[in-house]
């Protein structure tokens, strides 16, 4: 019997904030979709080459698993050195038209502008009340008392009528150097497995939700 899926991701990163989320206890009710088996070993893995090699490789990184796995998922940045003037569509097509020679069942997924565009998200506390991102700043031990959101507006990277600073890679790696924490996978890792799932709703994490509900509805069994 071929597992359920196999996810394709483009760096470190990425690849714990998956892990983490596919890890958390529960997740299949989170998300409102069947449970399906999920081994981190068997079925997630990021390419060597990131956004690149995903954009250009993923079809001859996938093409062993098409034995073994039943449907794919492969996610990456939009905003990379060198990627397509076209942007999220045009990364989005071109790995469709390769899949789609091999896979029946596929999910392409680009984030734009890229994987921090998750990370601000906010956090529901036991009382119900919401810390809008006092889970970001927990992690990345920012402890002024200014509220984050005012020091990120200083610089632009953050206007009143967003919910979230931009670019968001640059306003992380700002409050990092402010609070001399060094960038590493295990602060994505952490964010991921405490964050509400319904309080996100970034256009491709919710693209991400809406395939896992429809390949696995609730009544689905393995």
């Amino acid at each position: 019997m071929k597992r359920p899926v196999v996810f394709l991701v483009a760096d470190k990163n990425m690849n714990e904030v998956f892990k983490a989320f596919l890890e958390r206890d529960g997740f299949h009710h989170q998300l409102q979709c069947g449970h399906f088996d999920f081994n981190e070993k068997q079925d997630l893995f990021r390419h060597p080459r990131n956004d690149p090699g995903v954009y250009n490789e993923a079809h001859v990184f996938l093409a062993p698993y098409i034995e073994t796995h039943e449907r794919a998922v492969v996610v990456l940045d939009a905003a990379w050195e060198g990627g397509p003037k076209g942007g999220a569509a045009e990364i989005k097509s071109h790995i469709e038209e390769q899949l789609a020679k091999a896979w029946e069942k596929f999910k392409v997924i680009v984030i734009e502008p890229e994987l921090e565009n998750w990370m601000w998200i906010t956090q529901e506390q036991p009382d119900r009340s919401v810390a809008v991102h006092q889970l970001v700043a927990e992690s990345f031990k920012y402890r002024a008392d200014q509220p984050l959101k005012e020091f990120l507006q200083e610089d632009d990277n953050w206007r009143d009528d967003t919910n979230k600073p931009r670019p968001p890679k640059e306003a992380v790696e700002r409050v990092l150097r402010l609070t001399n924490t060094p960038r590493s996978s295990a602060l994505y890792r952490k964010i991921v497995r405490s964050a509400s799932v319904a309080r996100c709703q970034d256009e491709s994490f919710l693209e991400l939700v809406e395939v896992l509900r429809d390949w696995f509805p609730p009544e689905w069994a393995q």
